[in-house]
């Protein structure tokens, strides 16, 4: 079963946070995560293992930054050898995940479910685009083509995730589409204000899913499911108002973090309990979500839970 064939069939299960569990692990302040996958890869196999475990349907690859122009500035290797090492970081990456998912699946879910599927992450590449940054389109466009391309057949979907900007989202998409036949979700991040940082609205978001030929739509990070689950009846409705007549509405992901953090000691700490985060991800599965997951701040224990109550 292919991942269009298994979202048809009913909720599927993300992950959660991999940038706070390798913080979690020793990772560095300042240091790339994706820098690991070369380095120290039993740290993230441990971590993508234990969400395996969990029964998380969907392994994200440790590959959130991993494009050239985010590499370039974190000044560990020439900007010329950019390219080529974020390429490395995500071919090691799928190794990490597949055998995440191979070694940390329970047998009953391989059974009954499959054997999960693999997601490319990508994420914003941390400059402004024109007309707020000095990042052109085709630039950006670039560097997510090269990460598709790095990524080629090793992944069974592409996430492009945790998107302030719909202009940069549409270029990540849009290149991940170009470059592959994979489905390709498109996941934003809305202020407490309800809107991307560059002023989009909820009903842009979906527009931008449905323009450039997304399998999903949904929100991420930013705040907690309580607050998340503001937003997503007007998802929702999005959604059914973009879908041409006869066909069903796109559907929706709904990723948030443990609640919001508080800064302890110069680390950001969030609060909200695996039992309390699992209570309110019922909601958003009964509201109509049929991709839930977890960001910053998550565990695989909120997972579990998660996954219990849901298919319980």
């Amino acid at each position: 079963m292919d991942f269009l064939e298994a979202l048809k069939k009913g909720p599927l299960f993300f992950d959660g946070a991999m940038g706070t569990m390798l913080q979690k692990a020793g990772l560095r302040a300042g240091m790339p995560g994706e820098v690991l996958n070369l380095k120290d890869p039993e740290t993230v196999l441990n971590v993508q293992r234990a969400y395996a475990a969990a029964g998380c349907d969907i392994i994200q690859m440790n590959t959130f930054g991993a494009n050239r122009i985010k590499v370039a500035k974190s000044g560990l290797v020439p900007a010329s050898q950019a390219a080529d090492e974020a390429a490395a970081y995500i071919r090691a990456a799928a190794k990490i995940a597949g055998q995440a998912l191979a070694q940390g699946r329970p047998e009953q879910l391989k059974e009954t479910r499959g054997p999960g599927f693999l997601a490319l992450d990508i994420g914003p590449v941390g400059e402004f685009l024109e007309p707020f940054g000095d990042l052109g389109y085709d630039e950006a466009y670039d560097a997510f083509y090269q990460m598709t391309e790095a990524c080629g057949s090793l992944a069974d979907l592409v996430l492009v995730e945790t998107m302030y900007d719909l202009n940069e989202a549409r270029a990540a998409v849009t290149a991940a589409r170009d470059c592959s036949s994979l489905p390709v979700v498109l996941s934003a991040t809305l202020s407490a204000e309800g809107r991307t940082l560059m002023g989009g609205s909820i009903e842009d978001i979906v527009s931008a899913a449905y323009e450039t030929g997304c399998c999903a739509v949904g929100l991420n990070c930013g705040y907690g499911p309580e607050d998340m689950l503001g937003h997503l009846p007007e998802l929702i409705a999005q959604t059914e108002k973009m879908a041409a007549e006869g066909e069903d509405a796109m559907p929706v992901l709904i990723m948030p973090n443990a609640g919001l953090p508080k800064n302890i000691g110069g680390v950001n700490v969030y609060g909200l309990s695996p039992e309390d985060f699992a209570v309110s991800m019922k909601k958003a599965a009964d509201g109509g979500a049929a991709l839930l997951g977890g960001c910053c701040g998550t565990t695989p224990e909120h997972m579990r839970r998660m996954i219990e109550m849901l298919r319980g």
